[in-house]
């Protein structure tokens, strides 16, 4: 597994944590980083205006950066991973 790809599946487990139940900050950086991802990918789909779409990215651009801020907050990283150990290991789930 890549580097991409390791932090891909750390960002879907803290988000699927923030699904579950996780109050962390990491969790729900993760959390509005997919979501914001999603709404993306729908206003291409659905091929809404421009100045839709660009405000879309804008929103993704700004969950990615917090998601980035989070990470150097101090012992973020240990109560990310209780978030998940405490959820079980949940992925995020889309559809929810």
């Amino acid at each position: 597994m890549n580097q991409e790809e390791e932090i891909m599946q750390m960002i879907n487990l803290l988000a699927g944590a923030a699904q579950a139940g996780a109050q962390g900050v990491l969790a729900q950086a993760a959390f509005n980083l997919m979501r914001a991802s999603e709404a993306v990918v729908k206003a291409r789909k659905m091929q809404m205006s421009d100045t839709f779409q660009q405000a879309a990215m804008d929103q993704l651009l700004s969950a990615r950066q917090t998601l980035f801020q989070a990470l150097e907050l101090p012992d973020a990283m240990n109560e990310a991973r209780q978030d998940i150990i405490d959820t079980g290991r949940v992925t995020y789930n889309p559809e929810q």
